[in-house]
């Protein structure tokens, strides 16, 4: 199975990193998170809703739209911050992959493994404003991109190639991330790369998922 990917790139300042990257990957979650699924009897179930936020960007006139679910906003923002700080004086850019995956089984010794099928992806280059005018003009062109990316996205999403069926109820948990209390988004990671240095928010990662991710960043 070949991954959909889209690709965004931004020219911004360092202190608006976190809202762009905010802003564009919660648009996503928003259109791949369900509410719980609640089984009834096998082949039986019902879907939850998701509640959504407005939210204000701190650094940059715009407002996007977010999955209401604290703990998910929560991990997004802790992740994102991840990638942010480790841009330094001679670090000026980087990449950033939200990949959508599902968990099937392989042939022993590996356990799990990860069929990413879909990624979406920002490059980040840090610029410096040489004068508070430049520096309105950069944001202002910044809202505006972010506006035709949010909509983009929409776009995308509703023409998506494909998206996991809901499985029975044994494996919901190879489909979805199940361990917000009010909403299942599908699973998801984020890959970053700053600088030549690349990580992944999965935790125990092994040599397997590695290899994939490696090769999902540079697709």
């Amino acid at each position: 199975m070949n991954a959909k990917v889209y690709d965004f790139e931004f020219s911004t300042e360092l202190r608006q990193v976190e809202d762009v990257i905010l802003s564009v990957f919660h648009t996503v979650l928003f259109y791949r998170t369900s509410g719980k699924v609640q089984f009834r009897q096998e082949g039986s179930y019902s879907v939850g809703t998701v509640g959504y936020e407005d939210v204000d960007c701190e650094t940059v006139d715009f407002t996007y739209v977010r999955c209401m679910c604290p703990q998910l906003e929560e991990k997004m923002r802790r992740d994102v911050r991840d990638f942010v700080e480790a841009f330094g004086r001679e670090v000026r850019s980087g990449r950033v992959s939200l990949q959508f995956y599902e968990k099937r089984k392989s042939r022993w010794p590996f356990g799990e493994d990860a069929a990413i099928w879909e990624m979406w992806r920002i490059k980040v280059d840090v610029v410096r404003a040489a004068n508070e005018k430049e520096r309105q003009e950069n944001s202002e062109r910044l809202s505006e991109k972010l506006a035709e990316t949010v909509a983009s996205v929409a776009a995308a999403v509703s023409r998506a190639d494909y998206t996991p069926r809901v499985p029975n109820e044994r494996d919901v948990g190879n489909v979805f991330e199940t361990r917000y209390r009010e909403v299942e988004p599908y699973l998801h990671r984020l890959v970053q790369q700053v600088g030549g240095e690349e990580a992944s928010t999965m935790s125990g990662v092994t040599g397997v998922f590695k290899k994939i991710f490696r090769e999902a960043l540079t697709y």
